[in-house]
């Protein structure tokens, strides 16, 4: 495993607006690297880059993991960790939501940015993108992102009951149906939640979908 911390000159995007992030190769040579060699069993690269801001609202900044394998994943999915996150969860959570995501048809989603978000920031990054505050998982279609609040991956005590209160799953199964269930708006372009949700377990059960392309 290749692990390369990079310090950007360029900004990334505003939730909301219509540029998307730049492509890590762009960023690699826009950036001095400090990378530090690992070996696994399994060829991964891990680099880490420190974009300047997030959302239009507020100042966040963020860091983009880019995970290399000898795998068919598309290299149009982008990582990222806001800030806050911690280094090391950063990228076992990463590396988590990618396993996940692999067992779906994500090529379709052509060009994605998936976002883990802190607790402590889930609020703020929330409103600023206009998701729903009550829930761990949501999707900005307009901009092709979806955020996951950290809790889905390393849970506190009172998060596990609440998650475990609102999805009635064990923690596994409940980061399965969340990312599932976004994958349902993001695939579908639908923001409807009983559609996203049809089209989830269609996902799930390694159905074609049916998607209605009214919003």
């Amino acid at each position: 495993m290749e692990i390369c911390l990079n310090v950007p000159v360029t900004d990334w995007h505003h939730v909301g607006s219509e540029p998307r992030p730049p492509a890590p190769s762009q960023l690699g040579r826009d950036t001095g690297k400090l990378c530090q060699m690992v070996f696994w069993a399994l060829v991964l690269v891990l680099c880490v880059f420190h974009p300047t801001s997030l959302a239009s609202q507020t100042r966040m900044s963020a860091y983009s993991v880019e995970v290399r394998r000898h795998d068919n994943f598309p290299d149009t999915i982008h990582f990222y960790c806001l800030q806050g996150y911690d280094l090391s969860k950063c990228e076992d959570h990463v590396l988590t939501l990618r396993r996940k995501l692999a067992r779906y048809p994500i090529s379709g989603l052509a060009s994605w940015s998936f976002v883990l978000v802190p607790t402590g920031l889930w609020g703020e990054m929330v409103r600023a993108a206009g998701g729903p505050t009550g829930s761990p998982a949501f999707t900005a279609l307009h901009s092709r992102e979806t955020f996951f609040q950290d809790a889905l991956f390393s849970p506190t005590a009172l998060q596990r009951a609440q998650l475990m209160q609102m999805f009635g799953v064990d923690q596994d199964t409940q980061l399965e149906l969340a990312v599932s269930h976004e994958l349902g708006h993001a695939l579908c372009q639908d923001t409807n939640e009983r559609r996203a949700a049809a089209q989830a377990e269609n996902l799930r059960e390694s159905r074609a979908l049916h998607c209605k392309q009214t919003r």
